[in-house]
């Protein structure tokens, strides 16, 4: 300690007793991955994501999150470029990182190419990023996962990635992230058969609506906790919050009356003839035995 102490100043000799473990509330990263706690389950656990892509368009929907009736809701979709965006799923503040290092590198791209980057591209150096503070003792993994969805310029269709904290990147037609993202799945597993053939983007919105209320614990969808972005063929990243998802929920909130309203008369048409037969052997006019006195208590 004394040899380290004579090759600096006295001033700056402090340094070297700042008691262990100060710097583990701030925001720097030179502390050993095993002395900074991990992120709480609360903030990395409870967004949701749903993203769908057919033959000439691609649809990106999140659930937004509020931490109080007094906030606002933290947003969770973000635009690229023009014809690029992300939603992310976990630590937000990772994820404004990673979106500024992207808007970097696609405004380089276009500067110098006059083209748009190639979402493919973009993914994959952001996944070598994400690798590599999985190997630096010195840094932590990216607490934040991101769907990538995009219109690639140069093959002329819609592309869909993700990429996951570990610095895995996979190409997906649908899929979903974050807290009961099983039960999307489920719903989008179901309904992808028509994701190639359908060519309106409308439904592909409304199709991604229904799968994000089906991750829903609590409380309904609406305008100010809903977020949906639209890209595609001839279609710049556009992104549909408040009163522009009002037609789109108002005619999911209509298929739903129609499908209770449908099960219900069938309902009532398969109880009539049980009331019938039952009536009828009440009556007793088909039977061979006469029916038998009430009892007196019954009287």
């Amino acid at each position: 300690m004394e040899s380290i102490a004579r090759c600096f100043p006295s001033s700056t000799s402090a340094l070297f007793f700042s008691p262990p473990h100060s710097h583990d509330a701030d925001c720097a990263l030179s502390v050993p991955p095993s002395l900074l706690s991990p992120p709480p389950k609360t903030q990395t656990q409870k967004h949701k994501q749903t993203c769908l892509q057919s033959s000439t368009h691609c649809v990106l929907a999140a659930l937004k999150r509020a931490p109080s009736e007094l906030a606002s809701h933290q947003p969770k979709v973000f635009k690229v470029d023009d014809h690029l965006g992300v939603a992310v799923s976990g630590l937000v503040s990772d994820g404004r990182s990673l979106l500024r290092s992207m808007r970097s590198q696609c405004a380089s791209h276009r500067f110098v190419y006059e083209c748009g980057l190639a979402p493919g591209r973009l993914v994959r150096a952001l996944a070598d990023r994400a690798q590599v503070a999985t190997q630096r003792s010195w840094k932590r993994p990216l607490g934040v996962g991101l769907l990538v969805a995009g219109w690639c310029e140069q093959s002329r269709k819609p592309t869909l990635h993700y990429l996951c904290p570990s610095g895995n990147a996979h190409s997906y037609r649908a899929t979903a992230i974050g807290a009961r993202a099983q039960a999307a799945r489920t719903l989008l597993e179901r309904e992808v058969e028509g994701y190639g053939a359908a060519g309106s983007a409308d439904e592909l919105v409304r199709s991604g609506l229904r799968a994000l209320a089906a991750t829903l614990a609590e409380g309904e969808l609406d305008g100010r906790n809903a977020t949906v972005a639209v890209v595609g063929e001839g279609t710049p990243f556009t992104v549909l919050e408040g009163e522009d998802l009002l037609p789109f929920l108002e005619a999911i909130a209509a298929e739903g009356t129609g499908a209770e309203g449908a099960g219900a008369g069938a309902g009532a048409a398969g109880e009539a003839p049980v009331e019938a037969t039952e009536g009828g052997e009440g009556g007793g006019g088909g039977g061979d035995e006469p029916p038998s006195p009430p009892a007196p208590m019954d009287t």
